[in-house]
C-alpha cells in the first residue's frame, strides 16, 4: 500500500476560511481601536476589564480585535470603567475623557501610582482594597 497526502487548502468546503489567532497586523475595527485606546489610557489589562464586566478575557479581546456586536449594557459599563463618555466609545464625538472640576487629591495620587512599577502598584492597591473592605465592614 502506498501513502499519499491530502491537501485541504483547495477544498471547496473551506474556501478562504481563517483559522487561529488573528494577526496583529490586521486592522482593528473602529470601536476596537477606541476600546484599546481607552483601556490603555485607564491603565488596565484585558483580563482586568473582562473581570470587571463579567465576560471571558477572550470575549473582550475579540471586541478589541475584530468587528462584532457588543451588547449595549457592556458598552455602558465599559464607559464607566474607562471613565469616558458613551459617545467617545461608539464614535459619535471625538472628545475623549470627561472633563470635570479640579482633580482631587486621591485621583492625583492614583495617577502617580500608575507610573510606579507593577509590583509596587499591586502592593499599594492591596492596602487600599483592604482599607475599603474594612470601612464597608464597619458600616454594616
Amino acid at each position: 500500500m502506498q501513502a499519499f497526502s491530502i491537501s485541504l487548502e483547495n477544498s471547496p468546503y473551506n474556501p478562504g476560511m481563517k483559522t487561529g489567532r488573528p494577526p496583529k497586523t490586521e486592522s482593528r475595527s473602529e470601536i476596537g481601536r477606541r476600546l484599546l485606546e481607552a483601556r490603555q489610557n485607564a491603565g488596565l489589562s484585558q483580563n482586568q476589564v473582562s473581570e470587571l464586566i463579567g465576560v471571558p478575557q477572550q470575549t473582550y479581546a475579540g471586541w478589541e480585535r475584530k468587528k462584532c456586536a457588543i451588547d449595549p449594557e457592556y458598552i455602558a459599563r465599559l464607559s464607566e470603567i474607562f471613565e469616558v463618555t458613551l459617545d467617545s466609545l461608539i464614535g459619535t464625538n471625538k472628545k475623549g475623557k470627561r472633563k470635570g472640576g479640579p482633580k482631587g487629591k486621591a485621583k492625583r495620587l492614583f495617577e502617580e501610582i500608575g507610573n510606579l512599577p507593577r509590583s509596587r502598584q499591586n502592593r499599594i492597591l492591596n492596602v487600599v482594597e483592604d482599607l475599603i473592605a474594612a470601612h464597608k465592614h464597619s458600616n454594616e
